[in-house]
């Protein structure tokens, strides 16, 4: 509401400089040759596994010993289901042949084009999951199921004809030698599902996606125990790998800010008509619209240090969740049709609790629009309703006529068209006061 005209020069130099076309193709050459190194590191790492059986098999009874202690030992009558139905057992096996690959790897693409921010932490998750993984397999191999003594059937053998796969576990036909037989524990088929549902839950997609993604971690772990490959332990120390990948590299990330790949600011796809607009919590993940919005926004003395890169961004979301923590101030991003289209906020003085102090912004590609003044009535509703705040304050620039519009149309009323001096950069300029009560 209150800016510089250097970062508004900035940020529409950004935007006209660069070629998203020609970032998108060099950045996907760049992913899809690392993808392909990690897979090769991870096939070849699995060669230099232990083969030695009896101490993976001595791993394996004690874990289904500690499964029977707890009732969770459900391998054999599962196994039985998949064993004895040979359309069960067929759909199971190319399930679990095909799904933790082109899931995944379909997962990724979509996060790719949708956020770079969160394509990053996802990849590092990933890759960080899939290396303690590794580490599991190298330092305690242990047996599946299906190599205990003849007690489960292998129900992959049962339908290799039908699939690409061989004998050897999952393996192509004719590279079961490639392939380590002895790492069942964890799961990357599990974690690798897990890791779905989660990027799924922090894109914020429909519930609906989400409850799929929940389902398909459900399928996949009945179908890994189903089959023989893997122990109930198994699938449960997969989805802790993933866990433990995503708190570790989240922790990283806030104290590093700044991703492998910066996002550019775009301007959010949202028609001409206002969708339903919400106010929801800032994430990380928001930092290209604050970059946008408050590099075009115009200046204000709250906001002491300058909004230029990703990185700042991310500190400033940081700093307005540790406000709303703290209770000196709240801030909500104004979202619609799944867009950050810009932000409302309240500082409460300690001197007057009763009191307010609002403001907004929002992108420059949807101004005009009415995003402002939903987002200015929804805060209002929430400061009364939910903070006990009695009486809210706008304040404008005098000569900012669209400003007045906007408060205007949020049920704010003039009360001072005098104005009063406040500083702006090296000079001065005066204010309108706008303000609302909670019984207006």
């Amino acid at each position: 509401m209150f800016g510089s005209p250097h970062s508004v020069a900035r940020a529409k130099q950004v935007m006209v400089n660069v070629s998203p076309s020609r970032r998108q193709v060099k950045r996907g050459a760049i992913e899809l040759a690392f993808l392909t190194v990690l897979y090769a590191g991870y096939s070849a790492s699995r060669l230099l596994a232990s083969n030695d059986f009896p101490s993976a098999r001595g791993r394996a009874i004690e874990l289904l010993n500690f499964e029977k202690t707890w009732r969770i030992a459900v391998e054999k009558p599962l196994n039985n289901f998949f064993g004895r139905d040979d359309l069960v057992g067929l759909l199971g096996s190319f399930w679990y042949a095909t799904t933790h690959y082109f899931v995944t790897i379909s997962v990724l693409i979509w996060l790719y084009r949708r956020s770079a921010t969160q394509y990053v932490t996802a990849r590092r998750t990933l890759v960080v999951a899939t290396l303690i993984g590794l580490a599991f397999y190298l330092l305690i191999p242990t047996a599946p199921p299906r190599l205990i003594d003849g007690a489960y059937i292998d129900v992959l053998r049962e339908h290799a004809q039908a699939g690409w796969w061989g004998a050897d576990a999952s393996a192509p036909r004719g590279f079961g030698n490639m392939t380590n037989e002895l790492a069942a524990m964890p799961s990357l088929h599990a974690g690798w599902a897990c890791w779905v549902a989660l990027v799924l839950v922090r894109a914020r997609v429909r519930p609906v996606y989400q409850h799929l993604g929940v389902l398909y971690v459900l399928i996949t772990t009945i179908v890994i125990v189903g089959t023989g490959n893997h122990w109930v332990v198994d699938a449960v120390a997969g989805w802790m790998v993933v866990g433990v990948g995503f708190a570790l590299v989240m922790a990283w990330e806030k104290r590093m800010p700044v991703v492998a790949h910066e996002e550019l600011p775009h301007a959010p796809k949202v028609g001409p008509q206002i969708g339903i607009p919400r106010l929801r919590h800032w994430v990380i993940d928001d930092a290209p619209a604050v970059l946008l919005g408050l590099a075009a926004a115009d200046p204000t003395p709250q906001r002491a240090r300058p909004i230029n890169t990703i990185a700042d961004a991310r500190r400033w979301i940081k700093d307005r969740l540790d406000d709303h923590r703290s209770g000196s101030g709240y801030n909500w991003a104004i979202e619609t049709d799944g867009n950050v289209v810009g932000s409302v906020s309240v500082a409460v003085d300690d001197t007057d609790r009763d009191t307010g102090r609002v403001s907004y912004w929002t992108l420059p590609a949807v101004r005009g629009r009415g995003h402002a003044s939903a987002g200015l009535r929804l805060l209002a509703d929430r400061c009364f309703k939910e903070l006990g705040l009695v009486r809210l304050e706008l304040k404008h620039l005098i000569d900012n006529p669209e400003s007045c519009r906007v408060a205007l149309q949020a049920g704010f009323r003039i009360e001072d068209r005098d104005g009063h001096s406040v500083k702006l950069g090296a000079g001065h300029s005066d204010t309108v006061l706008h303000a609302r009560l909670r019984t207006d």
